[in-house]
This record gives structure tokens, sequence and C-alpha cells, in this order.
């Protein structure tokens, strides 16, 4: 299933052609970021200069990309969040639910009486993240969060969660923290980095067999069996 990950723009009109094009390429839900409203201090790319543009990369969806300058590299860094919604409140997800007949899905909470808010605002799933533990140094790891966010869902929504997760038995832990889905992230990056669509394809299927293991050592038949 395809799913759409975006983030809510300051021009409203830049986030409905966006939708307009999700819909069209029959994508089941989008799913709005919210953990980054503003970009975390990321020393490495500043002491790298790097942005996607300086690397002849463009981010195809906001274009005008600032190019770092001498002097000005954090602001720079920082530019590639430019367009988005710093100020993005309840009341733009409640904006956003009309402005799309997709299911939306909240990614990035951690704290139980925001999904809980977003299950009363009407989500149709809770996305545990904290963009890789990129943004905020000391917060907490998606592993801590977890077990409040799905007490505070009580089942009403599927929760999903990711951060960490680079072998098998990082997915039967999660499962078995009370999340529905747990995703795999940086580990299919470097697949297929490595070795493009069969790299990907080569370490899906090592995950698989690590999670088949820890299973079987747990004594658990399928994930169906997992309880907290």
């Amino acid at each position: 299933p395809k799913l759409f990950q975006m983030y809510m723009f300051k021009d409203r009109k830049n986030t409905e052609a966006l939708l307009r094009r999700a819909e069209s390429s029959k994508v089941l839900a989008i799913v709005v970021t919210v953990d980054s409203p503003v970009l975390g201090r990321r020393e490495k790319d500043i002491r790298n200069k790097f942005t996607p543009a300086s690397r002849g990369v463009e981010i195809v969806n906001w274009k005008d990309e600032a190019k770092p300058k001498d002097g000005n590299v954090q602001q720079a860094v920082a530019a590639r969040t430019g367009s988005r919604d710093s100020g993005f409140s309840w009341e733009g997800l409640a904006w956003l639910r009309t402005a799309t007949k997709l299911p939306v899905i909240l990614k990035g909470v951690e704290h139980p009486a925001d999904a809980r808010r977003a299950v009363e605002a009407g989500c149709s799933a809770i996305w545990v993240s904290n963009h890789g533990g990129r943004q905020l140094d000391g917060g907490p790891a998606t592993a801590e969060a977890l077990p409040g966010v799905v007490a505070a869902v009580q089942g009403r929504v599927p929760v999903i969660v990711d951060g960490g997760v680079t072998r098998g038995a990082d997915v039967l832990r999660g499962l078995a923290l009370g999340a529905s889905i747990v995703c795999v992230g940086r580990p299919l990056l470097w697949a297929l980095a490595a070795d493009g669509k069969a790299g990907a394809k080569m370490a899906l299927g090592m995950v698989r067999e690590e999670l088949s293991t820890a299973l079987a050592l747990s004594g658990v038949a399928g994930v169906d069996g997992i309880s907290r």
C-alpha cells in the first residue's frame, strides 16, 4: 500500500496541490509529519555545508530551496523547511481533513495527550516517531513513548512506530509494546545505496528472517500471538 508523507505549507494552495497529486496517484492515506516544524541543529550538515541543492539534488516539490552562503550556513540548511507551516495547529489539522477525502495519519506523536486528541480530531492512525532522533537532543525514544500512546489510543485506531528499527527483533519489540505496525527506515536506505532494488529486497528478507527467528525463540507462533 502507498501512503503519501507530507508537511503542511504556509501557503495552503501548495498543500492542496500536493493533496490533489497524491489523490490522483491512488495513495491510500495522507501522512502529515508534525515533529519538525523547524529544522533541528544538524551540526554535521552545517560543517559540511550540506543542502540537497549543494549536491545537485532538487527537492521537486519545493524548488525555491536556498543554497548555502559563506557565514550563513545554518540558515541555508534550515531553509529546507522554509516553506513549512511552523505554526501548524489543531485548527490546521481540521482544515486538512476537509481538504482531502483520504484518511489522515498524524506522524511524529509522542505524548499520550496529543495521541488522544488526534484520535478525537478524526485521524485514522497515530504514528509514533521522533524523526529518527535528529530533531531534539534528549527527547524521548519512540520505544519509551510508545506504551503511553498505545494506552491513550485504546485500540480506536492503529498505532505505527519507527525509530531505531534495524533488526527483526526490533520489530518484535515494537509489536510487543503495542504497535500495530513497525516501520523500518535507515536499513532500507543503506541497502538501496549499496545495491539498489536488489539490495532493498535483500534487506527486507533479512528483517523477515530475523523476525521469524525472534518469534520462534520467544515461543510465539506468529505476530498475532505477540502479547505485552
